[in-house]
């Protein structure tokens, strides 16, 4: 039985006879016998109780396939002119756990992108609760296919709806981009919307609205709903609306 002392090393306790001593980690595959992931792991990939870690998380994208987690173990910046991490694939998780998604340059191509079939969850299972995907342009996500996201910080941008989408949890602070873009089905039943000179949330020709439960504020005299053409929005339960008003367009 071994345990992490904290420092490179860890305890090894014999169940038999009790004497113990202190070894380096010895890692396989990024992880040590005692549970302690080696720090050039960057990502891992899971599917039940199989484990793959990963040094580079373009490796660890490639890799997420249907049915499978993506946990973050280090912030991802993702390079190149206008590249987006593109999901493509059904049951999908994707856990920020504390870390953070950005890119390098500031091209206006959202960061994360849901193709039309596409199953996505967003969770962060840190304690801080510090995980963050970041724009800083105009477009942070773009969701075509089921996406439901029960966590996360999604800053400085705007994200757009055309498929299916749920948001549980959450904080968006979009300073002054529209929070979110709804044009198809979109519920919210949890989670805080903020801006500064926009609507937090956009609803705008979609197809359904509802939202049973959240915190909306907008820092400005703007309203914090557009219901512009819409097929129909219900507001009910406990929704939580600051400094603001709701409108309807037409």
């Amino acid at each position: 039985m071994a345990t992490d002392n904290g420092d490179g090393t860890h305890k090894f306790t014999c169940t038999i006879c009790g004497a113990s001593s202190t070894e380096d980690h010895d890692y396989v595959n990024y992880i040590c016998g005692c549970g302690v992931i080696s720090s050039e792991a960057k990502a891992l990939i899971q599917s039940g109780d199989a484990k793959v870690l990963y040094s580079a998380i373009e490796e660890a994208l490639a890799d997420w396939v249907d049915g499978t987690t993506l946990t973050l173990l280090a912030d991802y910046v993702i390079p190149g002119k206008g590249q987006t991490i593109q999901v493509t694939d059904k049951n999908l998780t994707l856990d920020l756990n504390g870390r953070s998604i950005t890119r390098a340059d500031y091209y206006t191509a959202e960061l994360l992108d849901v193709k039309e079939g596409a199953e996505l969850t967003v969770i962060d299972s840190s304690e801080e609760k510090t995980g963050t995907i970041r724009s800083n342009k105009n477009q942070l996500m773009t969701n075509r296919g089921t996406m439901v996201i029960k966590g996360g910080n999604y800053e400085v941008g705007e994200t757009k709806n055309y498929g299916t989408m749920t948001v549980e949890g959450g904080t968006f602070s979009t300073g002054d981009k529209f929070g979110i873009i709804n044009r198809s089905d979109l519920t919210i039943s949890g989670g805080s919307f903020t801006t500064e000179n926009n609507y937090p949330v956009f609803f705008d020709c979609g197809n359904a609205l509802t939202i049973t439960g959240g915190t909306f504020t907008q820092n400005s005299d703007k309203p914090i709903l557009n219901f512009y053409h819409a097929s129909s929005a219900v507001v009910s339960g406990a929704v939580t609306i600051e400094n603001v008003e709701l409108t309807n367009a037409g």
